[in-house]
């Protein structure tokens, strides 16, 4: 939907700067494409939020949903100091920089269509120029990065049905017969 490609975009278009060039010509091309879908995303936000009562209650049930893991998406916050990929270029920017232009862009929108954002510390510090926010579950976040997520089984046993139905176009396109049991 919409925030998790503004959220994608937030992380792609700062790549657009990195130091290694095949991944920058990639990248463009990429967010040419997710723009497309960003578009369609707010098209469809402002006509849930413009429609009948259970339509918003839907966009802010998805809301509710959605906005640990695309806090997660930005990663943890880090010294920008001792991150390596910002070290060497292939990070532009750091993952607090990018969760705050997300905040910026994507917050006051929300709120301008009455959506409740589900971080009850969440607000815009004046004096320090930056967003404030709570702790969004940085333990879940490191447990489905260590691959002990809530889906994880899940979508490891979709992975294996899948390669196992369709080993035969495997073998077809690989030019070695089956051996017959």
């Amino acid at each position: 939907g919409w925030l998790i490609d503004g959220a994608a975009l937030v992380t792609q278009h700062a790549l657009l700067g990195c130091s290694y060039a095949p991944y920058v010509r990639a990248m463009r091309r990429i967010c040419a494409e997710e723009s497309l879908h960003l578009r369609h995303g707010e098209d469809i936000t402002l006509e849930l939020c413009s429609g009948s009562d259970s339509q918003r209650e839907m966009f802010q049930d998805a809301v509710n949903r959605w906005w640990r893991p695309i806090m997660h998406f930005f990663g943890p916050p880090s010294n920008p100091e001792k991150d390596v990929l910002l070290y060497w270029g292939i990070k532009t920017r750091s993952n607090e920089d990018l969760r705050q232009e997300f905040f910026s862009t994507y917050v006051p929108k929300l709120w301008a269509l009455g959506i409740e954002v589900p971080d009850p510390d969440l607000r815009y510090d004046e004096d320090a120029k930056e967003w404030i926010w709570g702790d969004p579950g940085w333990d879940e976040f490191w447990e489905v990065v260590k691959g002990n997520g809530p889906m994880t089984q899940t979508r490891l046993a979709w992975r294996r049905a899948m390669w196992d139905q369709h080993a035969w176009l495997r073998d077809v396109f690989s030019g070695i017969p089956r051996a017959v049991a």
